[in-house]
């Protein structure tokens, strides 16, 4: 149990450090607020932005007919799932 829990929480932070590497940067903003957000006791992890105000991160991952898709966290998400065991 507790090895599933630790191999959870490294996955996530690997999935969100890499996505921290990668995300468009004009504030700072999404590169900051990206962030795990665990449940089931440890046993699951979200990747992402949860905060309201930060609902563009959506448009800089898949883009709109105007702004071309700048993808940070599928990449981080695709790139763990080889890693992960």
């Amino acid at each position: 149990e507790e090895a599933a829990k630790r191999a959870t929480k490294d996955s996530a932070e690997a999935v969100r450090d890499d996505t921290r590497r990668t995300v468009r940067v004009d504030t700072g903003n999404l590169r900051d607020k990206v962030d795990i957000h665990y449940s089931d006791e440890g046993r699951t992890a979200e990747v992402g932005w949860k905060d309201r105000h930060d609902w563009y991160a959506s448009i800089n991952e898949h883009g709109t007919r105007r702004i071309p898709a700048n993808p940070a966290l599928g990449p981080a998400l695709e790139a763990e799932r080889t890693r992960f065991e």
